[in-house]
Parts: C-alpha cells; sequence; structure tokens
C-alpha cells in the first residue's frame, strides 16, 4: 500500500518527548499513513532503545527509522539543521502529502484527517 501522507518525525536524545510524539502519529484516525522518524545522530540509550523498536517494526509496521550520520560538534553546528533532516526524509517519502512535525510536538487523533479532507 502506497500511504496517502507521510509523516516526518525528527528525533534527537529525547525519548519521552519521542515516545508521546510517536504515540500521537500511531493513534491517528487516519491510517494511511507512513512515519519516518529521521533521527540526528542520538546517543541517548533510551533513544536508541526506541529507535530499534521502530526499526525491528516491533513499534508499528508504518514507521520507519532514517539515522543521520555523526559529526563533530562543530560539523553538526554547520550541517544538522531541521530543515537539513526534513530535506533528507523527503528523498525517503512515499505519500502524497507531507506533514512535519519535531520531536516536541504531538499531533490531535483527527489531524491528519481532517488535513488530507481539507486537501
Amino acid at each position: 500500500m502506497i500511504p496517502a501522507v507521510t509523516v516526518l518525525a525528527l528525533s534527537f536524545n529525547r525519548p519521552k518527548q519521542l515516545r508521546a510524539l510517536l504515540d500521537s502519529i500511531r493513534d491517528q484516525t487516519f491510517s494511511e499513513l507512513e512515519c519516518l522518524v529521521c533521527d540526528d545522530a542520538s546517543t541517548n540509550p533510551e533513544t536508541l532503545a526506541l529507535l530499534e523498536s521502530v526499526d525491528a517494526g516491533t513499534y508499528d509496521l508504518r514507521f520507519r527509522v532514517l539515522r543521520g550520520p555523526i559529526y563533530t560538534p562543530a560539523e553538526k553546528a554547520a550541517m544538522c539543521t531541521p530543515a537539513a533532516l526534513y530535506n533528507a526524509g523527503m528523498g525517503f517519502a512515499r505519500g502524497e502529502f507531507l506533514s512535519c512535525i519535531g520531536v516536541g510536538g504531538a499531533y490531535k487523533p483527527r489531524r491528519l484527517e481532517r488535513l488530507v479532507a481539507y486537501l
């Protein structure tokens, strides 16, 4: 199935916020979606464990993880911006529409349903 919507979700070392974000995407009333978790080279063990479960398909089969390379602090400051992560994720998106959200955000249950209806 080709998803109607690709959600690009950013991730970096915030496991509780990432879990809440992913749960809000998984619990959408609109189910024709895929979620690409664009991780900016997280090093936090809890974050890595969550990303592993997503990558293995045990969290939700509609979710995939895209991991960024590990940079030095100077390289990271110059290269790894949210826009760069979103742009990288767009190259892997299969949906007709895109929705982008950062790790601190969360969707209300009918958000994607309402957005697609509007479009």
